[in-house]
């Protein structure tokens, strides 16, 4: 295995097949599941994507198509530091992306709304929740204090754009742990 993109590999869902082009990518045109009511997926458990190329054969199980809108939003997200100290400024950044789809190829846009996030300690109690407003550049900067007797663990940051059709994401960063030496 080198991890070199397989040219003209067969690739088949249900009765439809494929083959992959020079950078191992192909499309399944207007694929849709047996399963499919109405548009969305109730049940792909018993569909297999497979792949063949002379006698290699590779099978996928329990694959998910996709709905109507393959369009995504791809976040990036990131703090300035991985450990905190109770009383401490946390800040978290990201940036977030709508890959829509335009022909063949997916292209990157600045995303743009309000986020609702809220921040929940290792026990599940919520520490902090607001909402930001993303920049023209599909950016945004949480600024918080952790309280004094905070939860020593993963912190979880949930975040939710609610769009036309959501996005949503998690992030986890620690606290800072003590230890004490006795005497």
């Amino acid at each position: 295995m080198t991890g070199a993109p397989v040219n003209q590999a067969t690739v088949s869902v249900l009765n439809k097949k494929n083959e992959t082009n020079h950078q191992g990518l192909c499309t399944i045109a207007k694929y849709k599941s047996e399963n499919d009511e109405g548009g969305k997926a109730k049940n792909t458990q018993n569909e297999i994507l497979i792949v063949e190329k002379g006698n290699d054969l590779c099978m996928l199980t329990d694959i998910y198509s996709y709905g109507l809108n393959p369009n995504v939003y791809v976040w990036h997200v990131f703090n300035d530091r991985g450990l905190y100290k109770p009383k401490e400024d946390v800040h978290i950044k990201g940036y977030v992306r709508l890959l829509e789809v335009k022909g063949d190829a997916k292209l990157p846009t600045y995303a743009q709304g309000v986020i609702d996030y809220t921040v929940y300690d290792p026990r599940g109690e919520q520490l902090q929740q607001s909402k930001v407003e993303l920049n023209n550049y599909g950016a945004f900067d949480i600024k918080f204090t952790l309280p004094d007797n905070v939860n020593l663990g993963k912190v979880v940051c949930f975040y939710l754009l609610p769009l036309p059709s959501f996005a949503s994401i998690f992030y986890m960063f620690l606290p800072d742990v003590y230890i004490y030496q006795h005497d």
